[in-house]
């Protein structure tokens, strides 16, 4: 992933060896450009929120994330994301055109009457 609008060193060398064959020298030419994706937001509260179980009834609060695809060229993502036993998210795609948009769906079911958070 570039980590910065940068070319790749000058001079960069990639030496290919074939077992009992040739050895070639490969340069390599490039440039890092991060993409431009866009978020509707970048942290969210849920707030006061009922404990949510199976025998009481109460349903878990839910909040969509969008992200905007402000590149001219088509932008792949993933979600590292491990879901937890009072947190999930779920994206409805994750390569996305120049223009076009994906939804993250986050789901929160606090479990006992206490604080939450996450990194």
């Amino acid at each position: 992933q570039p980590s910065s609008d940068a070319p790749l060193p000058t001079g960069l060398m990639l030496t290919c060896a074939i077992t009992n064959g040739r050895t070639y020298a490969l340069q390599l030419l490039g440039r890092g450009k991060r993409p431009r994706l866009s978020f509707s937001f970048v942290e969210h509260d849920f707030g006061p929120c009922f404990v949510v179980t199976s025998q009481n009834g109460m349903s878990p609060q839910t909040t969509t994330l969008r992200l905007t695809n402000e590149d001219e060229h088509e932008v792949y993502f993933d979600m590292p994301f491990e879901g937890t036993d009072f947190l999930t998210a779920t994206a409805s795609r994750t390569v996305l055109p120049p223009g076009e948009s994906a939804e993250v769906t986050v789901v929160f079911s606090p479990k006992a009457a206490q604080a939450y958070e996450t990194q």
